[in-house]
């Protein structure tokens, strides 16, 4: 008796549970529609390839229900107060039969929020599923009166905070601030004070809110809020420059600035320069791979078809789930690693490393000075340059998420187009006096003042090519970050001189008066020369260029200082030139920006010299202030902290500088594949005495240093890219010889491989010096001097 009553129970609740079962699987008619409901317009591709993903899986699994797409078109934070309104508009139209639609998809962090900050009770019992989001979000406010600058809502986690609302499913990414900023426990000197950056965004405000939720946990920081909504990209970079070495920087999001100037991903290359001694963690990957450090990060993904097998096992079953935390993992960049000294072992063994090799830049720039082959180098190098420098700034899939973002990026490829073709007018006036002469030089050869003319001309056009690509060049080696300072000991006076000396003649050939004045209490300090001449060459030869009548002058200044032992040189350039206006001086130190293109005011240049000289002063730790008025002049005011020379310093540079070489009978190995390169070199030295013997590869040169007498050679000029074994291999070779006089011959690089890796290759394969083509007879004759001592 109680065996058939307990088999009538299990019955009956089978057959409830049958029947709940069917009821389930067919409570959702075919015929009413599923919406999803996109953040922006659903054409841009991360929206596109999920609505895609979904709709297959979705047809796939056999539903058959119409799927509708909605828009919120979310653009500016300033119009989120009609968020709310906008999509009641949309949604509304499905509960006209108070049924509503068969379920919502919810994709973004606007429409989340704004669909889970609309009190209302029909879209409490849709079924609602939400991806392409993270789990931390803020309620959208429709109060007008707000102000939105200093608007800072409260942060909630969908994961948990919504238990009313019919949530069946869904992906979410989670951030995690304190893995996150754990990266910087590990950086060797003591991080006292967090800035945090967050963007003029809605998703600037969601993630800034959700910092300050979780900063509590963060007390033995200080923190400075970098808020978007109050910072525009120049001032943020102001203060990015002005933390100081007990600082570190959290990125969040960055995008658009407080003057809602659209700000593309490759942005953040130029604030990651803003301060490069300052670690950066990040929460979301902004800035990851180039900025920053790494962070405990999202590992982001396709969602669509995983959000459709949410709605259809809903449909099938009638049973919620909870949605899904995708889980995160640390991402780090190798560079960063290595530059502040984090062996990420002591944080986790479970991670992404990025940046594992290092890019190396390889140009085949064959150097001909004979002027038709020097033209070639030039115009091939500057392709190449140019073509590296658009893939940098290439417009980011992230511009296609916001309608206005298409407009601003018209913008920037039209200010691209009028670069080129500003470039392409300003290779082309020296290139047409470079042919032009020559083919004069042709028919005068036996008139020697034409011809010295002809060739002066030649040679002035020539100075302008290589400034141009030089000037591309140099921008893209500084934005790779390959640039590193130098330092030797230097004296003031004989570089005030010097410039003094190359820019008098030019100045009075103008009928311009040059004035240089020098008050300094310590001459010998400690800099890099090379990167201090270009950045003082590039403001005299643009106070030369502009200026048409009066005077420039230079005053070189030490300023009281109070670190000691060091100097603090103060640089004033003044001229009395065209000046500039004061809508254009905020513009100076943007890369390609000129106030006049050259066809307006026929000087030559690349908009590109400015923005040199701002990050050169910067890696240098310096200062520069510009002051301008048209029709009145300009002042530059360049101010660097110099670290004193000692006396053995100074007296290794003048013993070096006053010991005489006698270069007769020194016997020179050239090992160079190009005949016009060869003996182009070969004329040079030969005149001051060389005796040279050429090598036509690497094998070759290695051959001859084998077969000779120990001494024979007193020096070796090696070319890099040669066939059958480059002078790497070829230097390798000789420096494991068994003879040690043969094995520790100087060796000098001279190639056309001229960035700093290429440099750091030259001395890892055992070579004494590096000299980059095209060839100047100075800096080579300095070079055989030192090594030939």
């Amino acid at each position: 008796m109680i065996l058939r009553a307990t088999y009538t129970a299990i019955l009956f609740l089978f057959l409830c549970f049958s029947a709940h079962a069917r009821k389930a699987e067919t409570s959702v008619s075919e015929d009413r529609p599923v919406v999803i409901m996109t953040s922006y317009n659903p054409d841009v591709k991360s929206i596109s390839d999920n609505v895609t993903a979904f709709t297959k899986r979705f047809n796939e699994r056999g539903c058959s229900n119409p799927i509708v797409l909605e828009s919120l078109h979310a653009l500016n934070l300033s119009e989120s107060v009609q968020w709310q309104d906008r999509m009641w508009a949309l949604l509304s139209k499905y509960y006209a039969d108070e049924k509503g639609p068969a379920a919502i998809v919810l994709l973004g962090n606007e429409a989340v929020s704004t669909f889970f900050s609309i009190e209302r009770e029909e879209f409490r019992q849709t079924p609602v599923v939400i991806g392409m989001r993270g789990d931390n979000m803020v309620k959208v406010t429709d109060d007008t009166t707000i102000d939105l600058s200093n608007w800072l809502p409260e942060s909630h986690l969908l994961s948990r905070d919504f238990p009313d609302y019919n949530i069946v499913g869904g992906l979410l990414y989670s951030y995690d601030v304190q893995k996150t900023v754990a990266i910087l426990d590990q950086v060797p000197r003591q991080i006292d004070t967090l800035a945090f950056i967050s963007d003029n965004t809605f998703g600037g405000i969601t993630m800034l809110s959700y910092f300050k939720s979780q900063s509590a946990k963060l007390a033995k920081y200080g923190i400075k809020y970098l808020d978007g909504r109050k910072y525009d990209f120049s001032t943020l970079n102001y203060e990015l420059a002005g933390l100081d070495e007990h600082s570190a920087v959290v990125i969040g999001t960055w995008r658009i600035d407080s003057s809602d100037s659209y700000a593309l991903s490759n942005t953040t290359y130029t604030l990651a320069y803003a301060n490069v001694t300052v670690p950066a963690v990040t929460l979301a990957n902004v800035g990851l791979g180039h900025w920053a450090i790494g962070g405990y990060n999202p590992q982001y993904r396709l969602q669509g078809a995983e959000l459709a097998d949410y709605v259809v096992d809903y449909f099938k079953t009638g049973v919620a789930k909870k949605p899904t935390l995708i889980p995160s993992r640390y991402n780090f960049d190798n560079d960063k690693l290595t530059a502040f000294g984090i062996d990420p072992h002591e944080i986790t063994d479970d991670y992404i490393l990025l940046n594992q090799e290092k890019g190396f830049i390889r140009e085949n720039l064959g150097v001909i000075l004979s002027v038709t082959a020097l033209v070639a180098f030039l115009v091939g190098c500057l392709i190449i340059a140019i073509r590296s420098l658009i893939k940098s700034r290439r417009l980011q899939k992230q511009l296609q998420e916001q309608l206005e973002a298409v407009r601003k990026a018209n913008n920037a490829n039209d200010a691209k187009t009028s670069f080129l073709f500003n470039m392409s007018h300003d290779i082309r006036t020296p290139m047409n006096a470079i042919i032009g002469f020559t083919d004069l030089l042709k028919k005068h050869q036996e008139e020697p003042e034409r011809r010295q003319d002809y060739l002066r001309k030649i040679r002035n056009s020539s100075n302008v090519l290589l400034s141009i690509i030089n000037n591309v060049l140099e921008m893209a080696r500084i934005e790779k970050g390959t640039i590193v300072i130098e330092e030797k000991a230097w004296h003031a006076e004989r570089f005030n001189e010097s410039l003094h000396t190359i820019f008098q003649e030019m100045m009075e050939r103008k009928g311009l008066t040059f004035n240089h004045e020098i008050d300094v209490q310590h001459p010998w300090v400690l800099c890099d020369p090379t990167k201090l001449r270009e950045v003082f060459y590039n403001i005299l030869s643009n106070a030369y260029k502009y200026t048409h009548k009066g005077s420039v002058t230079m005053k070189i200044k030490e300023l009281p200082y109070d670190r000691e032992g060091y100097a603090l040189y103060q640089t004033t350039i003044t001229d009395t030139g065209i000046g500039m206006s004061k809508d254009f001086l905020p513009h100076l130190f943007e890369e390609f920006s000129r106030e006049n293109n050259t066809t307006d005011n026929k000087i030559e240049g690349t908009g590109l010299g400015m923005p040199i000289v701002k990050r050169l002063v910067e890696l240098m730790q310096g200062t520069i202030e510009v002051r301008s008025q048209q029709g009145v002049g300009t002042t530059f005011i360049v101010t660097f902290p110099h670290k004193i020379a000692n006396e053995s310093e100074a007296e290794e540079i003048i013993n070096a500088e006053s010991t005489p070489v006698n270069y007769e009978g020194k016997r020179i190995l050239l090992a160079e594949d190009n005949d016009l390169n060869a003996e182009i070199a070969m004329e040079i030295l030969n005149e001051v005495g060389f005796i040279l013997e050429r090598a036509e590869d690497g094998q070759r040169a290695v051959e001859m240093v084998d077969q000779a007498d120990a001494g024979h050679y007193d020096i070796i000029l090696m070319d890099i890219q040669m066939p059958t074994m480059n002078g790497y291999e070829a230097t390798k070779a000789i420096r494991q010889m068994a003879d040690v006089k043969k094995a520790t011959i100087p060796i000098l690089a001279m190639t056309a491989n001229a960035f700093e890796e290429d440099k750091r290759n030259a001395f890892a394969a055992g070579m004494n010096g590096h000299l980059a083509k095209p060839i100047d007879v100075t800096e080579l004759m300095k070079a055989l001097s030192k090594h030939l001592k």
